[in-house]
């Protein structure tokens, strides 16, 4: 540091001086003391509140006010001397374990309490027992105290930083008060603080000793973890342009390279994995910034995103469940709470996605820690954090996040991230049923395709496809086959397709989600039971989503894989055996196969016929898809000319009777001439009464938009 800085600084040089050294407006930090500290009187309204759940003694931890605390101290043999109130707002400790009495609330333990386990909050892992003994005061001194001091002498923070005076907490002569204490340590730490911002290279000399040191029971290890996850906090807000060159400084000064041994030793414990998110999103962001300013980068910034993946794929049980934990340091103010974190980490996932696919960055990582990043995906996916102010957009996003974006690691975008089907295959063996079973996987996907009302727009359609496609890949595994049926996939994925608001969309946009929902069917039937897969599609109905398919391929101009053959061809297999085979339940299998495709099956020709008249291209899809439903009929024994001749019969039958299956008049001709719907002029009705209780409860409103949105017979209206 040059001399005109320390004497810009007005440093007294004096350590031992408990008179603070000053810093004038000029040099205002970018943050104050206390870090989101407490005001007194909000404190006080915070005293009743349960902070941390009961410790391994069964004691919780609040809020007290420091006249609570000070007033307890009194009465546990403290000198009056030690008690005095601090000079300053926030400097004392406001987190205190144990049982203890309140002006705002009493709290009343179901048992008696053992004074032994009042203790004060320093840091996550050092707690001071609140004893007048000299030992428990020198013990509270040397956790305050600051162990690293700058190789520099004339820096001004070396001429700054205070020893912690060590009061006797009995004798009223020696003047020195437990505030004092703290306030002495404030003062160091904002010393600390000037360095960070001042003289980047030397704080990170400090942090990599103290860090290397690993005491974790004093102060100073936590306060410049702190201060760097504040610092990185400023920056990502970029608020003020102060921050972000003080951040861009210590970035380059090697940030990266100090936090190795906080990020390989420590990262399990939750405050610290808390700060780690918060910079590793600043550090990210920082590409960012480089794409857009052509600002050159740390080398050492993408090997430290590196160990970042790694390391956090590698510690998740911390954040599986609903964990709280105390601030980093007793001067910050409020608890990390896994669930956030998780919420955090999705986020993160979904920017280093974009910066590890944008060719402008290309950041780098290796294919173990892609594969992390999707364990983390994981994680949050079957866990999520749910919002109740978010809207329904925002609730699908966040779903698709890992079955769409994450899991794209694997497929799209496997070029980038190194990794194989192997990989893919060791991820869902070891991380999706190792680790949480197929049946929870299932389910969680299950669910998610029931949030099919939420999706509306292109991207909406884009995250479903990606999703039905990725996830297709897995439930594949064995483990998965027997749940298809008993989790409610089957019955979500024939929803999905056959449901009032996707009838809405235009046929490219249906071809899509249904291309996607078959190339899934195809996946799953070919390798899968008869009973796991086939039976339960035929149960829910799935040939006339089927004949949807048929005719939506046929009309909207996609190139075909023959998925509609191949999803076809094992009910046809299916009804050839049972067909063979002639037993009593062999043939209720085939007729079961037989009623489920004959109302779609003549109609569905009849409209490929129909289209063929649309161009060269459409003619040949539907010459295509003519011959794969013209082979279902074979195997079934169905014949066109019968088939046409019912269809029609029934068409004209039902011309004179009522739709609604419930009314007297769906079986006997009604007395007077029904009435064709409006909207698909293929249904008749006798009363406004049927017509609108077939819409509402017997599922026209569902067919009429299908019907009309597909080329069937001609329509006569009455």
């Amino acid at each position: 540091m040059s001399t005109s800085s320390s004497q810009a600084l007005q440093i007294v040089p004096d350590r031992n001086s408990h008179i603070s050294p000053t810093i004038p407006p000029s040099a205002t930090l970018p943050f104050d003391w206390p870090p989101h500290g407490l005001q007194e009187e909000c404190r006080k309204g915070l005293c009743p509140h349960e902070i941390l759940p009961p410790s391994s003694e069964g004691y919780t931890t609040r809020f007290v006010s420091q006249d609570d605390l000070l007033r307890y101290m009194a009465e546990k043999g403290f000198s009056a001397t030690f008690c005095r109130r601090p000079t300053g707002l926030g400097v004392l400790p406001h987190l205190v374990q144990g049982d203890f009495p309140t002006d705002a609330h009493t709290y009343a333990p179901p048992v008696p309490r053992d004074d032994r386990y009042k203790r004060i909050h320093i840091t996550p892992t050092y707690a001071w027992s609140i004893l007048p003994e000299a030992d428990a005061v020198a013990a509270l001194a040397d956790c305050l105290a600051y162990k690293v001091y700058p190789d520099n002498p004339r820096s001004f923070a070396s001429m700054g930083f205070k020893d912690i005076p060590r009061p006797s907490a009995t004798d009223d002569h020696d003047g020195i008060s437990f505030a004092e204490m703290f306030e002495a340590h404030k003062d160091n730490y904002m010393f600390l603080h000037a360095l960070l911002v001042r003289e980047p290279q030397e704080f990170l000399d400090i942090a990599r000793s103290v860090f290397e040191r690993s005491d974790m029971d004093n102060v100073q290890f936590w306060d410049c973890a702190c201060l760097i996850e504040r610092m990185s906090a400023g920056y990502s807000k970029g608020e003020r342009r102060d921050l972000v060159d003080a951040w861009d400084r210590l970035v380059e000064a090697g940030l990266c390279d100090t936090l190795k041994p906080l990020l390989l030793r420590h990262l399990p414990i939750l405050p610290v994995m808390s700060a780690f998110i918060q910079i590793a999103q600043s550090l990210m962001k920082s590409y960012g910034a480089a794409k857009k300013e052509l600002r050159p980068l740390s080398p050492l910034v993408e090997p430290f995103l590196n160990e970042f993946w790694l390391q956090m794929g590698g510690h998740l049980r911390t954040i599986q469940g609903d964990a709280k934990s105390y601030p980093l340091v007793y001067h910050s103010m409020g608890n990390v709470y896994a669930i956030t974190l998780r919420g955090k980490l999705v986020g993160m996932t979904m920017q280093f996605l974009v910066l590890s696919i944008d060719p402008q960055i290309g950041v780098r990582v290796s294919s173990q820690a892609y594969r992390m990043i999707c364990r983390i995906g994981l994680l949050s996916w079957l866990h999520p954090n749910p919002d109740p102010l978010a809207d329904a957009d925002d609730v699908y996003h966040n779903v698709t996040v890992f079955s769409n974006h994450l899991l794209s690691f694997f497929t799209a975008f496997k070029k980038a991230s190194g990794l194989t089907q192997r990989d893919l295959d060791a991820f869902v063996k070891e991380d999706v049923i190792g680790e949480y079973g197929a049946e929870t996987f299932i389910s969680r996907f299950t669910r998610a395709l029931e949030l099919r009302d939420a999706i509306h727009t292109d991207s909406q359609f884009d995250n479903l496809n990606g999703s039905l496609q990725n996830v297709g890949r897995i439930l594949v595994h064995p483990d998965f086959r027997r749940y298809y049926a008993s989790s409610g996939f089957i019955r979500a994925v024939c929803d999905l397709l056959d449901n009032e608001r996707m009838q809405q969309y235009n046929d490219q946009i249906r071809w899509g989600v249904h291309r996607s929902v078959l190339g899934l069917l195809d996946a799953i039937l070919e390798k899968s039971s008869i009973g796991q897969a086939a039976k339960p599609l035929l149960r829910r109905g799935i040939f006339p989503i089927l004949a949807q398919s048929v005719i939506l391929y046929a009309k909207a101009g996609q190139t075909d894989d023959h998925l509609l053959d191949n999803v076809v061809q094992p009910f046809k297999i299916m009804a050839g055996g049972a067909r063979a085979r002639g037993s009593e339940r062999d043939r209720e299998l085939f007729n079961a196969i037989k009623q489920s495709v004959k109302p779609d099956w003549w109609p569905t020709l009849h409209s490929l016929h129909e289209l063929m008249s649309l161009g060269i291209d459409t003619a040949l899809r539907c010459h295509q898809m003519i011959k794969v439903w013209m082979d279902l009929g074979d195997a079934l024994g169905l014949e066109k000319t019968k088939e046409k001749a019912a269809y029609e019969r029934e068409r004209k039958r039902g011309a004179q009777l009522c739709a609604w299956k419930e009314c007297e008049f769906h079986k006997v001709m009604p007395a007077t001439p029904t009435r064709t719907c409006a909207g698909c002029g293929e249904v008749r009705y006798c009363s406004r009464a049927c017509q609108q209780t077939d819409w509402t409860k017997g599922g026209h409103k569902r067919q009429c938009k299908r019907i009309k949105s597909e080329a069937h017979v001609p329509r006569t209206h009455v």
